[in-house]
């Protein structure tokens, strides 16, 4: 189980928490929080929802779809130069920076900023 608390620029934060304990039910979402609304993409229901201020809640269509193979197909697409290439490098060194920076923090019991930051 991990907290991950990230401290990004221009007051941008974010909180991941990840866990393979709780065997009830296994979610995969994303919560976007505002000053006017909230966005939730629960990516094991595949469904968006948007709450605004007065707690209204509306639900975008989506299309569901495979993640994982569409993850695959795009990949195998980008090998043979084909198709728009969805997240470039620096997303992946973000990626990897942030969970160096994660396990930094945890042998050395300190907040610890990426060095990519």
């Amino acid at each position: 189980m991990a907290f991950i608390n990230l401290k990004f620029p221009n007051s941008v934060l974010a909180d991941v928490y990840v866990s393979w304990i709780d065997q009830e039910r296994r979610e995969r979402s994303v919560r976007l929080v505002g000053e006017k609304a909230s966005v939730k993409c629960d990516a094991t229901d595949q469904t968006v929802t948007i709450y605004g201020r007065e707690d209204e809640a509306q639900k975008l269509e989506v299309v569901p779809n495979n993640t994982i193979r569409d993850m695959q197909l795009h990949f195998i697409e980008r090998i043979r130069g084909r198709g728009l290439e969805l997240n470039g490098s620096l997303v992946g060194a973000t990626t990897v920076g942030v969970l160096e920076a994660a396990a930094r923090s945890m042998k050395t019991g300190f907040s610890v900023k990426p060095r990519f930051l």
